[in-house]
């Protein structure tokens, strides 16, 4: 498996320059005819029935006391439309596949850097965080100079590689307790269902995110 071999799914908001620089970035990697648009639900779309509808109760309990305030992990309509976004690529999901939130950045070298690292996941993968928040925690044991085994709580969607395995856990997800984000790892790694791990060249982050991974979440001010 190596980043030519891989289809690349790209979640796109449609706001002004954005699919520009993501086509950019793949066209400057020879990428970009492994790519197919998707385009994201924007926050602004969606209400409180739309809430009630893909939050468990828990999930709209959160939302009902904070709303769109940015608070950790509570489900705002922006969280929601991200989730939304990403059931709607999953589905289509029946081979190894690189899937990314449209502020991705990725690092210099990248070809070689993620074909040196993916070549190193262990067989046992379900998904793999290219991208994640850089908060600097703890994720997990190291199993090799550029995978880690996620254990602990990581965040972020920028960039997933997505093993048809995890496709039926992920939608399992739904309705939320969470943002997206934080249920993958509450509700799925921390409980064993998922294997994920971390790729990094080395250490170095293979891809960034403008936005800690995932800026069409902001649609609704949230």
């Amino acid at each position: 498996m190596n980043i030519d071999s891989i289809p690349i799914v790209v979640v796109h908001l449609a706001r002004a320059g954005r699919r520009a620089r993501i086509e950019g970035a793949l066209s400057e990697l020879g990428l970009i005819d492994n790519a197919v648009f998707v385009d994201a639900v924007d926050g602004a779309e969606i209400g409180d029935a739309d809430m009630r509808r893909h939050a468990s109760a828990i999930g709209y309990l959160g939302h009902r006391l904070h709303r769109d305030r940015v608070t950790y992990g509570t489900l705002t309509r922006g969280a929601v439309a991200c989730a939304l976004s990403w059931k709607s690529v999953l589905s289509g999901i029946d081979e190894p596949t690189l899937v990314l939130e449209d502020d991705a950045v990725f690092c210099d070298g990248f070809r070689h850097k993620f074909d040196t690292a993916v070549s190193r996941l262990p067989a046992d993968w379900q998904m793999a965080y290219v991208s994640c928040n850089p908060y600097g925690i703890w994720m997990g044991p190291e199993i090799d100079s550029c995978v880690l085994r996620v254990q602990k709580r990581i965040h972020g969607t920028g960039a997933l590689l997505l093993h048809p395995q995890a496709v039926p856990l992920l939608l399992s997800l739904f309705p939320l307790d969470l943002q997206f984000d934080h249920d993958i790892p509450d509700r799925l790694i921390a409980t064993g269902r998922l294997c994920a791990y971390r790729l990094t060249y080395h250490g170095e982050a293979l891809i960034t995110n403008d936005n800690f991974g995932g800026s069409f979440t902001q649609a609704a001010d949230c």
